[in-house]
């Protein structure tokens, strides 16, 4: 019986060494397997010769050989090298600095960042700064979106530097896809909307004027809804789904960012549509001529639509181009982020302090770099939360609710993204607190220091030491403490030992 079962335990051992020396470098392949080839063969030959192979024994045989497979790495590749590299190089400002590079290029790359890009665009291919937004305050009286359109056809005539006016109303709805039920925002449009936003089809085809008689039932999917429920299939023109409980026929798709919107799909004004009064909020948009100074012709267009509309007492209805409308909201945005960078400044005060208190001081390069890559690192954290908050909040939403939208999708994120925020920061200063102020290396020493008197062997607090002898940070026991205070020290030619010499004075 042992006959059989050494044969198959040297073939199987054989195979394995051979399969491992492929790693070995081919100078040393030769010994290398001759070796443990003998090794095994003697070992083999020993257990059956004296009675003790068994399976128990065979796998102890097999596990040495698998085993050879590292030992064949190491042959290879330095061991200390390695083990030296896998120890410094993650501490390095390189690979922080890359890794994090590398983390926001896969969110870009990889997420959908759909609603990152809505938030930061204002449409498609539109001059933003000869566009202008004619909307009403949403806490006044609800005007009906029918009045706008056909007051807003006749400014046209009382400013000639119009050149398009496209009137939209923005309504909840409900569409039942293949997908299933999902909720939305859905705009009414007129056919010059889509000529005003430069908007073209990705398959099939926008609204024309005859529509409005010819083609009733007629909707143009934004892309966002087109993949949700139909998959992206390009042979979705002519499908049938329903809106609101009509049967409506898909003629287009078109992947314009309609601006201030998430819009999942547009459908014609009608006749026979139902009044949603202070669910539906109409909205106009204005192009002026390339030659128009829009400063001079905004507050006329404001007295134009002021007057054409009669709104009641309360009511507002403002006149901004997109450029200012997205620079409000950026400042808005930046105000907020502003205010929560203080916050987290104001409550990590004293490791900023510590920051700037123990920072190198006599080398104005090594200050630079200190400050620099402080920042570098800060700012990179911060874009991938605010990348990141974007795309959780999307995620968030299509795994959890029926919805391809959320009228607090963008609330969401941007406590998120400030949530984040004072996570990173914080992060941040505590992670350059624990580098070299020279090299910018985590430190990869610590040394425990004892008092004088070592009655209770209380430790006064620790020496964190550069491992290319660079300097020494030394950390005291208690922070708050005034008879000791964080501070860095260069280390002397007696530490040139441990890497290369500091730079001198």
């Amino acid at each position: 019986m042992s006959g059989p079962r050494l044969s198959r335990l040297l073939r199987t051992c054989n195979a394995i060494l051979h399969v491992a020396s492929w790693i070995v470098p081919r100078s040393r392949r030769s010994d290398w397997l001759t070796e443990r080839k003998t090794k095994v063969f003697h070992w083999c030959h020993f257990l059956a010769e004296s009675g003790r192979l068994s399976s128990a024994t065979a796998q102890e045989v097999r596990a040495y050989c698998w085993h050879s497979c590292k030992d064949a790495l190491w042959t290879r590749f330095n061991r200390d090298t390695v083990l030296r590299l896998i120890n410094e190089v993650p501490r390095t400002p390189e690979f922080l600095v890359s890794g994090l590079f590398a983390v926001l290029l896969l969110l870009l790359v990889g997420g959908s960042f759909t609603g990152l890009r809505t938030r930061l665009s204002t449409g498609s291919s539109v001059d933003s700064a000869r566009t202008l937004q004619v909307s009403l305050d949403r806490y006044a009286v609800w005007m009906e979106p029918e009045l706008l359109r056909d007051e807003a056809q006749q400014w046209s005539s009382q400013e000639p530097s119009i050149e398009r006016v496209g009137v939209y109303a923005v309504r909840p709805s409900l569409i039942h896809g293949d997908r299933g039920s999902e909720y939305i925002s859905a705009a009414r449009v007129t056919p010059e909307t889509f000529r005003l936003l430069n908007a073209r089809p990705v398959v099939g085809r926008l609204f024309q004027e005859t529509d409005a008689s010819t083609c009733k039932n007629c909707v143009v999917l934004n892309s966002a809804v087109w993949q949700s429920q139909f998959h992206g299939d390009k042979n979705v023109i002519g499908r049938l789904f329903e809106l609101n409980k009509t049967v409506v026929r898909v003629i287009g798709v078109t992947a314009v960012n309609f601006p201030g919107y998430e819009i999942g799909l547009y459908t014609l004004f009608g006749p026979d549509q139902p009044r949603l009064p202070t669910f539906e909020w109409p909205g106009a948009l204005i192009q002026l001529s390339h030659s128009t100074k829009v400063s001079a012709v905004q507050p006329h267009l404001q007295r134009i639509v002021d007057h054409s509309l009669k709104l009641s007492a309360g009511t507002r209805a403002s006149v901004m181009s997109l450029r200012q409308i997205r620079n409000q909201a950026f400042w808005i945005w930046a105000g907020m982020f502003g205010l929560a960078l203080a916050i987290v400044c104001a409550l990590n005060w004293r490791l900023i302090a510590q920051v700037v208190a123990s920072g190198p001081r006599r080398d104005s390069r090594a200050v630079l770099n200190w400050y620099g890559f402080l920042a570098a690192k800060t700012g990179l954290l911060l874009l991938i939360v605010l990348v990141a908050s974007f795309e959780v909040v999307q995620i968030f939403i299509h795994r959890f609710s029926t919805v391809s939208t959320h009228p607090f999708a963008a609330t969401a994120a941007n406590w998120l993204f400030l949530l984040g925020t004072s996570l990173v920061v914080t992060w941040s200063i505590r992670d350059q607190l624990t580098r070299c102020r020279t090299c910018l290396r985590r430190f990869g020493m610590e040394v425990y220091l004892w008092g004088a008197g070592r009655t209770f062997l209380e430790i006064t607090g620790a020496e964190l030491v550069c491992d290319q002898g660079h300097g020494t940070l030394h950390v005291p026991e208690m922070q708050s403490g005034n008879v000791d205070s964080e501070r860095w020290a260069y280390m002397d030619d007696s530490w040139r030992i441990l890497g290369p010499r500091p730079p001198e004075e």
